[in-house]
Order: C-alpha cells, then structure tokens, then sequence
C-alpha cells in the first residue's frame, strides 16, 4: 500500500521538495551552533538543578588553564603573556606561577613550602611545563568561544607556536566542539549519510525514482522538524555533537 501511494504520487511528492527546498534550507541555516553547558544541561534535569544549587551557595569559577613549555619560555615572557590575556574582555585575572609566589611570600609562607605548593599546581613535577591560570569574567562565560580564541591569538601574537602551549578547561571543551561540531562539518556528514541511505533503499526497492521520493520526502520532514521546534534544535545540538571524542579535544599534558 505504502509503496503504491509513492508510485503513485512520487511526481507530485518530487516537486513538493524542490519547491520547499530552498525555504527548508535557509531556515536550516540558521539555526545557531550553541555548545554552552547551559545547552548540555537542559532545565528541567535534576543534574542541572543540582548545578545551578551549587553556583547559588558556593559560586563557580570558570577557568583556561595555559601550559606553557618551561624550556623555551621564560619567567620574563610569561608574565607578558598573563599581562596581555589579563588584558582582554572575557579575562577577570590571570595567575602565573609568579604571581601567585607573590601573593604566598606576602602572607610568609616559607620558600620551600611555597614550592612545594606550586609543585603540580602552576609548574609541572618535572618541571616541564608551566601554568597559567585564566579566570573568566561575567562576558567571558556568555562568550566562551570567543574568549577561548582571543587567548589564541594572544598566545601567537606573542609569537607561542601552537606546540609550544596547551589549553585545557571547560571554555576549550566548548569552544573544540564548536569547532568539531559547525555548520561545515554536519553539512560533509550529511551528505555522506544520505548517500549511504541512497544506496541502501535502491538495494532494497530496485527502483530508482522511488528510492529518490522516499529519501527526498525524509529529508524533507527532517529540515520541517528543525525549522519549526525550538526544542528539536537543542537536540539536534546534543545528538550532533555526543558521538565527537571528548579526551581528544584538548591538547593539554597534567601538570
């Protein structure tokens, strides 16, 4: 029965998708890419009321956490780099591991005990790396990505090649599946998709025109659902982006 109905009005079925395509398309379009933690959290889950119990009574900071290689960066150099990101919009203050030497001997903390605490705190047991602790401000969490990128660009103004540090951190989550997870990404694994689908119901169906109605009024349902639900867009988000490898997403080494 269902496949007479599309052999029988397939025509009328192809013409409905040209026409709506381009309408679909745009609307598709814009739909933003939105990988905050407020999206992977929806409202109304108890982990997100939990999580926003916790900022109420014991606040929350969100951090970018800066590795730098200590054998070609030097204290002099560093503290040019945490001037400079310190500096910027979405930056409330940022910690090197002199600053905070600082900050211990003014409260008389003895020299080897304040080694002893910067040790895998700001500079790596081996001493291979050392760290710069970056402190988001109230514009840096509404725009994380942003922030992310401008630390970037400051770390290669300051000419740090990208082997040279080593981001980690919530905001550098967001920002990498923002990345993984854009607009130019989906479109090259949509279309992969669909030409698997293609195939598969010509094996099935042996007929071309009809394997073409079905997968173009798929489709065209599909790009319906996105344009219409609001709610249907922040799952579209989570599914797109669930499958990426998380562990992968950050270049950082543990200090």
């Amino acid at each position: 029965m269902i496949s007479a109905f599309y052999k029988r009005y397939s025509r009328h079925l192809f013409w409905l998708i040209v026409l709506s395509f381009p309408f679909l398309y745009v609307t598709a379009e814009s739909i933003p890419s939105n990988n905050d933690l407020e999206t992977w959290l929806p409202t109304e889950s108890a982990v997100r009321v939990n999580y926003d119990d916790f900022k109420a009574k014991f606040g929350a900071e969100e951090i970018i956490l800066i590795g730098l290689d200590s054998d070609q960066i030097d204290d002099e150099l560093a503290e040019a780099v945490c001037a400079r990101i310190e500096a910027l919009e979405g930056i409330r203050t940022c910690w090197s591991p002199n600053r905070l030497r600082s900050v211990m001997d003014e409260f008389g903390v003895p020299s080897d005990e304040i080694d002893e605490h910067l040790s895998g705190l700001a500079v790596a047991k081996d001493n291979s790396l050392i760290g710069l602790v970056a402190l988001l401000s109230t514009n840096g969490l509404e725009h994380r990505i942003e922030t992310v990128t401008a630390v970037r660009e400051q770390l290669r103004y300051c000419q740090i090649d990208e082997e040279r540090f080593h981001l980690a951190g919530a905001p550098v989550v967001v920002a990498e599946l923002d990345r993984l997870g854009n607009k130019e990404k989906n479109r090259q694994f949509f279309l992969i998709t669909l030409a698997i689908c293609f195939v598969l119901i010509l094996g099935l169906l042996r007929e071309i025109k009809l394997s073409l109605a079905i997968l173009g009024l798929t489709v065209s349902a599909r790009c319906r659902s996105w344009s219409w639900s609001s709610r249907w867009r922040s799952s579209c988000i989570f599914c797109t982006t669930t499958p990426l490898p998380i562990n992968k997403t950050t270049r950082c080494k543990s200090l």
